[in-house]
């Protein structure tokens, strides 16, 4: 853990040697506060990198960050309270600080946009050992959920064991096919176990929707409409072929979407005949309700979550 830098307010001064040549006086250039924490009764100013400054009561520190109360060698002014005193810099942003600050001083605070945002204001409060934020975090985590990045929010709430989060945020990664190597540096940042489960997850769908098409023939089509031959006379390749593609779809797409949105109708296989046999000409999609409704069936059937 890195300990803040501690720098020292510099005065004005009126000094002869701090005179311009036209005899006005150069004074130091005045503090921008953050208007929640410009208190001047609050003895602990704290500064971020972009040069926002907070007053904060050393009790609220102490009773809030494990970071500061260890360090409770705070530099306190020996002035009077109000004036500038010491200053202790931080690393982190406004952004990040004044909503943290707010927080832990029980504050209303604006929402983070982003999943980046979120990040960077947990990062922080893991440093300054701020149990507070995160806890708050956690619980409502599930409330904003960011759906167009789903294993980042995922990678947060492993990250923090948050576990139910991590279960509910798992089924909308559900979207995404996790193999692909755009995901590998969002994954890198999970730790093993909750990235094994999440793979387990991905491929247990698709071996769920496998057993389910086989158990109920495929695709709760048992005969042909024509010849009445069912597959254990031979007939209906056409309908077997459809179904394994559907399940290299659910494989790329474990949510499903595409097929319950009807992709499949698309495909040229769902224009070929269902039967194999020669006298058959019915075209798969002649049993198209029945398809439709055997993947709705079949896909509210799979586990969803870690």
């Amino acid at each position: 853990m890195l300990v803040p830098a501690l720098t020292m307010a510099d005065p004005a001064t009126s000094n002869p040697s701090d005179i311009t040549s036209n005899h006005m006086e150069m004074v130091a250039p005045s503090r921008s506060y953050d208007p929640a924490f410009a208190e001047n009764d609050a003895n602990i100013v704290l500064q971020s990198s972009d040069g926002v400054y907070y007053r904060i009561p050393a009790y609220t520190l102490r009773t809030t960050s494990g970071f500061f109360r260890g360090m409770m060698t705070l530099p306190v002014s020996g002035k009077d309270q109000g004036d500038d005193g010491d200053v202790i810099v931080l690393d982190e942003a406004s952004e990040v600080l004044g909503t943290l600050f707010r927080m832990i001083g029980g504050l209303p605070f604006e929402r983070w946009k982003s999943v980046d945002e979120l990040d960077g204001i947990l990062i922080a409060a893991e440093k300054y050992d701020m149990p507070g934020p995160i806890a708050t975090i956690s619980i409502n985590l599930t409330t904003f959920v960011f759906l167009e990045q789903p294993l980042k929010l995922y990678a947060i709430a492993a990250r923090y064991g948050m576990e139910d989060a991590a279960k509910f945020i798992s089924k909308y990664t559900l979207s995404l096919s996790i193999y692909d190597e755009q995901h590998i540096t969002c994954l890198e940042r999970v730790s093993t176990t909750y990235v094994l489960r999440l793979f387990l997850l991905h491929r247990k769908r698709r071996e769920e929707f496998q057993k389910l098409i086989t158990s109920n023939k495929t695709l709760g089509v048992t005969n042909c409409y024509s010849c009445s031959d069912g597959y254990e006379g031979g007939a209906l390749r056409g309908i077997a072929a459809l179904g394994q593609l559907m399940v290299s779809n659910i494989d790329l797409q474990p949510a499903g979407t595409d097929l319950l949105n009807g992709i499949w109708q698309t495909w040229p296989e769902a224009s070929e005949r269902a039967c194999n046999r020669r006298s058959c000409h019915v075209p798969v999609t002649h049993y198209q309700n029945t398809i439709t409704k055997s993947i709705a069936n079949y896909i509210q059937l799979l586990t969803c979550t870690i």
